[in-house]
């Protein structure tokens, strides 16, 4: 590699219930030895990051003021806590909804001590559903479609159309079968069309099944992220 330009390297952070995450990014760390003033990105995921849709606002169009209705949309579904996030919003273009973000507002100061602490530099902090969506965009189609993201302890299921969220829903993994998961939201998102495909994407390590969807067209994407260190091991 040319000693002009750094190394990069990405880290995907989803730790279980009861795990410190600075204890699973050392760690993460520890599996890939990287040069001194690599530039990094944290990829979290699971319960670390929270998702919801943001609707488009012609009176709420500037940045500061879309990221004032992001804000809000948090504290409206999760109350006090909320304040204690940091949120972004993921807008793909004007007048259309967004995907709000959040996550622990201490977490990208936290990372990126441990990161200096080794020579490394963090260049970015991702949250797993859209570096997955982002990743397998030309795979996906136009139109009406879900997008379904199965972590090990949550799966997320977000109902897109030509690029504009319409509606998300967040739940524990294998809590509910895929196919009442999608009967439900789909009758809850109240959409007036003929049910649309569904596209599935496991994290690397899931367990190898073929997901029951009666009803639905389905197709499995390939798995992203890296095979968890337990399994690799």
């Amino acid at each position: 590699m040319s000693r002009w330009w750094p190394e990069r390297a990405t880290v995907w952070l989803s730790p279980h219930k009861g795990q410190d995450l600075l204890d699973v990014f050392a760690r993460e760390l520890d599996a890939q030895p990287l040069r001194r003033h690599s530039d990094l990105t944290c990829v979290l995921g699971g319960p670390l990051v929270r998702y919801r849709v943001v609707p488009w606002s012609d009176a709420l169009a500037s940045a500061h003021q879309r990221q004032v209705l992001a804000a809000s949309c948090f504290h409206e579904a999760y109350g006090e806590a909320a304040r204690g996030w940091q949120v972004r919003e993921h807008g793909l273009r004007h007048g259309a909804a967004g995907l709000g973000c959040a996550i622990d507002a201490a977490w990208p100061q936290r990372l990126a001590d441990a990161a200096q602490a080794r020579g490394l530099r963090l260049a970015s902090v991702q949250p797993s559903l859209m570096q997955v969506h982002n990743a397998l965009r030309r795979a996906l189609p136009a139109g009406l479609f879900w997008f379904v993201w199965e972590e090990a302890e949550v799966t997320t299921l977000v109902l897109w159309r030509d690029g504009e969220p319409l509606h998300l829903k967040a739940v524990p993994t294998a809590a509910v079968p895929l196919c009442t998961l999608l009967d439900r939201e789909w009758f809850l998102a109240a959409v007036d069309a003929p049910r649309c495909p569904v596209y599935l994407v496991r994290s690397a390590g899931q367990r190898d099944q073929v997901a029951q969807v009666v009803g639905w067209q389905l197709t499995e994407l390939p798995a992203q992220g890296p095979v968890p260190l337990e399994m690799a091991a």
